[in-house]
This record gives structure tokens, C-alpha cells and sequence, in this order.
């Protein structure tokens, strides 16, 4: 709404597993998550409304295009889509309801929660249940400018995915 991209810190343990296979302690483009074949619709709409609504709430939100295609061989390897999403929560909105998602699994997990117990009540409150995957989110200001400038003083604590989508976004812009 306020024109803004969320960018999430990666949450979780910070243990070498979880470093090496979910990218913990880096910055990530939100929301992101697998895509996998599906014999009918569109699976980057679906992946991305689904992971939308686990990671950054219950807003409305417009996938408006495909800016591009990337494949990384960084943290998290794979096939990256691009895309350009609208919504009607500004990044004030999504922070409070990161905030309150990461207060009650910080609540949960220190009294040894399990993964399915914690979904339940994130769900019972009607808070994205993935919501913990960013232990915190930011944003940048969707211009050329501020994304340069972010993509190079962060250089090296993002994903490699995000340094791509960023990539290309700049690329469109014709700031590459």
C-alpha cells in the first residue's frame, strides 16, 4: 500500500543446519516459498498466495505480474520466480502483525511447544503461521534508488535470491 518491499531477517535457530539450509540470520525478499508442479492453475500464483498468507497475514493482495526468472546456486539454491505484488497493508501493518507472531512463538517454543502446537494457536489467533520465518522485517523503498543502495551496503547477508530478484528489479529499471 505505502509502496514499500518487505525484506524479512530470516528467523529460527541459529545452528549451522539451519544456517546452511534455511538461510538463518540472512535478509529475504518476503514471501518466498517452494513452487512445485500442479496439473492445473497457475503454481507461482498459487505458491505465492499461499506463502503470502503464512508469512505476512490475512491482507488483500494483487499478484499483478512476473518481472523475471532467476537460479542461484547461493543460500537456498534453486529456481527463483519474480514478482510484483500489490496489497492493502502498509509495512507498519505487516511489521505489528511480525511482531506479534514472533511474541508468541519466542512464548511457546521456551516452553516446548511443538511445531503443530504453535500452528494451531498462531492459527487460533488468526496470525500467518509462518510468520516466525523473519524475526523481524524492514522494507525498502520500491525506487531504483534506495534498492541500489540496499543491495549494495547489504551485500553478502542476503539470500542469494534476493540479491537476484533485486537484480533484476534494477535491471527493469534500468539502474543495473
Amino acid at each position: 500500500k505505502d509502496n514499500y518491499i518487505p525484506i524479512g531477517l530470516r528467523g529460527g535457530a541459529l545452528d549451522p543446519n539451519g544456517i546452511k539450509s534455511y538461510a538463518r540470520g540472512f535478509y529475504g525478499i518476503i514471501p518466498a516459498g517452494m513452487t512445485t508442479w500442479m496439473p492445473s492453475g497457475n503454481p507461482v500464483r498459487e505458491t505465492i498466495g499461499r506463502e503470502f498468507k503464512e508469512e505476512i497475514g490475512d491482507f488483500d493482495f494483487k499478484l499483478e505480474r512476473l518481472i523475471g526468472v532467476t537460479e542461484t546456486q547461493g543460500r537456498i539454491p534453486g529456481r527463483f520466480f519474480v514478482t510484483r505484488i500489490r496489497t492493502d497493508a502498509t509495512l507498519n501493518q505487516i511489521r505489528r502483525v511480525n511482531s506479534e507472531v514472533n511474541n508468541v512463538y519466542d512464548e511457546l517454543t521456551s516452553r516446548g511447544a511443538k511445531k503443530e502446537e504453535i500452528e494451531e494457536e498462531l492459527t487460533s489467533r488468526g496470525l500467518p503461521v509462518d510468520g516466525w520465518e523473519s524475526s523481524s522485517i524492514s522494507g525498502i523503498a520500491n525506487n531504483p534508488e534506495h534498492i541500489a543502495c540496499f543491495r549494495e551496503e547489504l551485500r553478502g547477508a542476503c539470500t542469494a535470491a534476493t540479491q537476484a530478484a533485486l537484480d533484476i528489479w534494477l535491471s527493469i529499471a534500468g539502474k543495473a
